[in-house]
């Protein structure tokens, strides 16, 4: 049985850590290809302190950074409930949310040009992020976590990794 709320670390301003507020706050809703995610760790990183800080602005073309804001780009967790037309997971499953999803459908992602995707809506960014009980995602915005890999290192993982694996290319 879901609860029907949660606690949730969120902004209401900008400024110093003294701006976070450890609050109760509805649990995310969950559409028809939605996942909920009962978070078991993420990260803190340099996006999350500019941020909290307001140094950070949306690109060009992008929605607006918005505020409230819920931080934490990197989500890994266990599936919670699933919407009825998600068929990739099930509950119970150990995911992992993507940094950077992509929509799959527009120009840049069709020529699989993904991180140029103008449809993305990053977590962490432009949607609620993981300092949270839980988030809701959709079914092709996370990937299953391998067993034996702790919560711990999975949530420090993709944000992280994915710039190492960037530079190396």
């Amino acid at each position: 049985m879901l609860p029907k709320s949660m606690k949730a670390v969120r902004i209401f301003e900008y400024g110093d850590a003294s701006v976070l507020q450890y609050v109760d706050a509805p649990l995310p809703e969950i559409g028809e290809d939605d996942v909920l995610i009962k978070v078991r760790a993420t990260s803190v990183n340099g996006f999350d302190l500019k941020y909290r800080l307001g140094k950070v602005k949306a690109p060009p073309g992008r929605d607006p950074f918005p505020m409230p804001f819920q931080l934490g780009r990197d989500a890994v967790g266990e599936v919670a409930a699933i919407g009825s037309k998600v068929t990739r997971f099930k509950e119970g499953d150990r995911v992992v949310g993507m940094v950077h999803p992509a929509c799959g459908q527009c120009e840049n992602c069709l020529r699989d040009y993904d991180n140029l995707c103008i449809n993305t809506r990053l977590p962490g960014h432009q949607t609620f992020g993981g300092y949270g009980e839980y988030v809701s995602r959709k079914e092709n915005e996370i990937l299953p976590a391998p067993e034996g890999v702790s919560y711990e290192k999975l949530g420090a993982f993709l944000w992280s990794y994915s710039t190492t694996w960037s530079i190396v290319q």
